[in-house]
């Protein structure tokens, strides 16, 4: 039994560590933490527990095969899916900008507060609609549909594409505060802006802070009360009932995660920057491979499971053995 050391108890480590024991290897797994699963995670502080983990997750909708591998992995195990109605609510001058699952309900209430905006409210949900047509490839890498006999796995790839490519051809030259603009509303503006927020800090302000520690505490205890009074603004029958209990910054994610930069995601896409796949492979090292959401767009949680378990794939060719994925 042929033995992998993964370093790096994440979930694109923990994904590789199963695949490993199912596929016959026998794997140990390296963590510099105390506790296991990367950036999903979370810490106490004054007897309450701060979940640092994720906000949503792509991949519970059954019968789907991003789905299932969560289900592989046993990820879903005993716990209880919830789908809001509303994804999220935008509240701007006393108008509130829902961002429904349910793209009608969308369009309807987006028409009710804004009815100028038929014909930009139409469209961007016509392009939502059509990018739902696209599924995260989970099978096979790109690198393994090379031979014959995936390919038809490739094909039904770039057909899934068909719709995208366009779109993202059209829309990823634009930034998303300019995309904002073209809609007459002020709150559907806003509210779309608020995706890509301006950061008071960028990851290098918040490294020279770090380097003065009496300034970085006092900088989390003022970025804290800031945060305390805006929501006793939005909900005064809380005044006087909130306390800080701890600021998260990219340093902290650095320090615990060894995120690179202090990210939460993998690289963020720009108009200059282009949209690249890693194979996990690196030139002139034998028996590395890499894997996580730096290795492909739009990294998370769902690219951290897939190349954890592409890594194992590319490991069982390269010993000419079967993959097992269940």
């Amino acid at each position: 039994m042929k033995k992998i050391v993964i370093i790096g108890g994440g979930i694109a480590g923990l994904t590789a560590g199963i695949f490993a024991q199912k596929n016959g290897f026998e794997s140990i797994i390296l963590e510099k933490h105390h506790t296991l699963g990367g950036e999903c995670t979370g810490w106490d502080r004054q007897g309450y527990h701060i979940d640092g983990c994720i906000h949503w997750l792509l991949g519970t909708k059954e019968g789907t095969p991003l789905h299932d591998l969560w289900t592989t992995v046993g990820a879903l195990d005993g716990v209880e899916i919830y789908s809001p109605e509303s994804f999220l609510a935008f509240e701007h001058e006393g108008v509130t900008v829902h961002f429904y699952r349910d793209l009608e309900r969308l369009k309807s209430s987006w028409l009710e507060i804004s009815p100028e905006d038929k014909d930009t409210i139409e469209q961007f949900c016509k392009v939502i609609k059509q990018l739902q047509s696209f599924e995260i490839p989970v099978g096979k890498p790109m690198d393994m549909m090379n031979n014959m006999m995936n390919i038809f796995e490739k094909i039904k790839y770039i057909a899934s594409m068909k719709d995208v490519g366009p779109i993202m051809q059209k829309y990823g030259k634009i930034r998303l505060h300019e995309y904002a603009k073209t809609f007459k509303h002020p709150a559907l503006r806003e509210a779309l802006a608020s995706f890509m927020p301006e950061g008071e800090y960028s990851a290098d302000a918040w490294e020279n802070l770090a380097k003065d520690q009496e300034a970085y505490t006092r900088e989390k205890a003022r970025i804290g009360e800031v945060i305390i009074r805006a929501m006793e603004t939005r909900f005064p029958h809380m005044t006087g009932k909130l306390k800080v209990l701890d600021v998260a910054t990219p340093k902290t994610y650095e320090r615990y995660c060894n995120a690179y930069r202090g990210a939460f995601m993998g690289f963020w896409p720009t108009i200059r920057g282009k949209m690249m796949s890693h194979t996990g492979r690196i030139k002139g090292l034998n028996n590395i491979f890499l894997s996580g959401q730096w290795l492909q767009p739009p990294g998370g949680l769902p690219v951290a499971l897939i190349t954890g378990k592409d890594t194992i794939m590319r490991l069982c060719k390269q010993e000419k053995q079967p993959f097992i994925k269940s």
